[in-house]
């Protein structure tokens, strides 16, 4: 029903004073024309407030119903691979000196204080590209395995597989925030998540990854 006012329609009048709230979040509106005062009341349940309402409810009720979600997640946390690198040079110790007799070697040697530390923060699975550096080398050619963690001096790691095709360091070279560009006397440095599946993806995988 159209109500008249003063010769306007009250349809045109609401149009005007609630065009400031917006289509969007305009939901319910009601009014009321008051005949005493002929002054029209409005109630506006915006789509916005019962949005924010209906987010805080579930957030709560899902606060209460996993509270021990949180626990889990960081469990899970706790148990994901991490992802390292490892520098060394091909004369020294090579991708071929590493896969052979069956792969484990014994990482030690690594004397600088941070990189020392990234060894000890290695648990047993984590997998580490494996890095020839050196003036004519410098690229990634293998992926170990953490077979046994920190025990005062080093790390035992396990060959997995040889890079499908070497990655080379100019290609890393727009990887921002990659220690490996940040901090390149560092022997080993993490990787993070992102940035090995990037690498991965540039040389087509590694050989023993069954997911590529």
């Amino acid at each position: 029903m159209l109500v008249m006012e003063g010769g306007r329609s009250v349809s045109g009048r609401v149009k005007q004073e609630v065009g400031g709230v917006g289509k969007k979040h305009l939901s319910i509106a009601n009014s009321l024309f008051d005949r005493g005062t002929r002054k029209l009341k409005l109630e506006i349940l915006s789509e916005e407030k019962v949005g924010l309402e209906r987010r805080e409810e579930i957030w709560e009720k899902s606060e209460k119903r996993g509270m021990g979600k949180t626990e889990k997640e960081k469990e899970k946390e706790k148990e994901k691979k991490q992802m390292y690198l490892l520098k060394t040079e091909p004369s020294e110790w090579s991708w071929e000196d590493q896969a052979a007799n069956g792969g484990i070697s014994n990482w030690d040697g690594v004397k600088n204080k941070q990189a020392q530390k990234y060894l000890k923060s290695m648990s047993i699975g984590d997998l580490c590209f494996f890095y020839h550096s050196g003036p004519k080398a410098r690229r990634i050619v293998g992926v170990v395995s953490v077979v046994r963690e920190w025990d005062g001096d080093a790390v035992d790691v396990k060959a997995v597989g040889e890079m499908r095709r070497p990655v080379d360091l100019k290609e890393m070279k727009h990887f921002k925030g990659f220690a490996l560009l940040r901090q390149p006397r560092l022997s080993v440095v993490p990787v993070p998540d992102l940035i090995w599946d990037q690498i991965c993806l540039l040389g087509g995988g590694y050989h023993g990854d069954s997911s590529s």
